[in-house]
């Protein structure tokens, strides 16, 4: 014979696996095209370090001062970097280079480099 307690436990498991169920499905799911870039190296603890994520889909300007304040280091060495600009590749841990698009919306992670 099964007892109260067990019937109860095995009501509150099934009622919240099933509110599991449905707070999952109602959140969605992302575009199967949509990916996402880790991120290596930056965090919150790190901001100062980069690379900067946050920046993606903000304003040039926007993300130059966001950097520039986070990371003293690299202040007056952001620069951004429209489409039919070009780059020096020689590594330089105090630059950093703000890729954006036609409109001036940054469209990379910006890093140190």
């Amino acid at each position: 014979m099964v007892s109260n307690t067990a019937i109860a436990s095995i009501a509150l498991l099934i009622l919240g696996i099933a509110v599991a169920v449905v707070e999952y499905t109602s959140r969605g799911h992302p575009e199967s095209t949509e990916m996402y870039q880790p991120m290596v190296g930056g965090s919150m603890k790190y901001l100062h370090e980069g690379p900067w994520p946050d920046c993606v889909g903000m304003m040039g300007t926007d993300c130059v001062t966001y950097i520039e304040a986070a990371a003293e280091d690299v202040q007056g060495h952001v620069t951004i970097v429209y489409p039919d600009e070009t780059k020096d590749d020689d590594f330089d841990p105090v630059r950093v280079f703000v890729d954006v698009d036609e409109y001036g919306i940054v469209i990379a992670i910006p890093g140190r480099g």
